[in-house]
């Protein structure tokens, strides 16, 4: 009689001991989620402060990395994350977070913005389906330095591509030219973009704010009382047509006679078809001091 067959029993690798520090210090850092790049870093700063951990290298090179990371997930310490695939690693014993923390912790230059920014400030009652999310090209970022970019250009991309839907949340990310300003959202993972930025992108893509008209709800509302801080950003803004539609808002709309703003009546010029709203055709209404046609009220 033939015996019964064994079960198969699995047994989970024990890590090395730089494997177990390394994992400390995923778990430390309480973040649910690390980029290839992050765990990139993480190693490289693992072998910086190497003391004692029977390292075979002064420096990692890709294969340590690559063991490092199979030890890991071999011992189901950390996975393949479930929306960015290779991406980034989910640290399983850290509590997961939502779509817009998780972005972030993926990608440390995007931040919410528009007009899920200005949902998030209280300014509008509107929820957009997709969660609306800048960052800047990758060509606008500062060089890390030379030996450090060389390096980690070696074990992990600098850009990370995003999938459409993060933790079940649709994601339109919106790429800029310049970067824009950013601050870390209270008691969250993410970044939102600074008030003076929001201000900023209303004026400079007010399609991506909910309109036209419905900016100019916004900033009858609650411009006077970010005035310094929305002129700051605008003055140092580099388009000049967010300054004029800003001006006209500011000094005709709301009555607003600041210096700073009628400044700004030297970007106005005659011709063209300079539009309050860029998503509605040219209307006869026109504001001789900015040059700029009125078709929306």
């Amino acid at each position: 009689m033939n015996a019964e067959p064994r079960a198969r029993v699995v047994h989970l690798q024990r890590p090395s001991r730089a494997g177990h520090e390394l994992l400390r210090r995923l778990e430390a850092a309480g973040r649910p989620i690390v980029s290839a790049r992050g765990f990139a870093e993480q190693v490289i700063g693992l072998y910086r402060d190497g003391d004692g951990l029977l390292l075979r290298h002064l420096a990692p090179d890709r294969s340590d990395v690559a063991r490092l990371r199979r030890g890991l997930e071999r011992m189901r310490a950390i996975m393949p994350d479930i929306d960015y695939g290779t991406r980034a690693l989910r640290i399983l014993r850290v509590p997961d977070a939502p779509a817009e923390d998780i972005c972030c912790l993926v990608d440390p230059t995007i931040y919410i913005s528009h007009l899920s920014a200005m949902q998030r400030y209280g300014w509008t009652d509107r929820r957009p389906q997709a969660l609306h999310l800048s960052r800047p090209n990758p060509r606008a970022l500062p060089r890390s330095p030379e030996s450090a970019n060389d390096l980690l250009a070696a074990l992990a991309p600098r850009s990370v591509s995003h999938p459409r839907q993060v933790r079940g949340r649709d994601i339109q990310i919106f790429q800029t030219i310049h970067i824009g300003e950013s601050l870390p959202l209270r008691s969250s993972f993410a970044r939102i973009a600074s008030v003076g930025q929001v201000f900023l992108d209303m004026v400079d893509e007010p399609e991506l704010c909910g309109g036209m008209a419905h900016v100019l709800d916004i900033w009858r509302a609650h411009a006077a009382g970010h005035l310094d801080i929305l002129v700051k950003a605008i003055d140092a803004a580099a388009s000049k047509m967010a300054k004029i539609r800003a001006g006209y808002i500011l000094n005709e709309l709301l009555g607003i006679d600041d210096s700073r703003v009628l400044a700004w009546t030297q970007f106005a010029q005659r011709g063209g078809s300079r539009l309050l709203d860029p998503a509605k055709p040219y209307a006869s209404r026109f504001s001789e001091r900015w040059m700029l046609s009125i078709n929306v009220e």
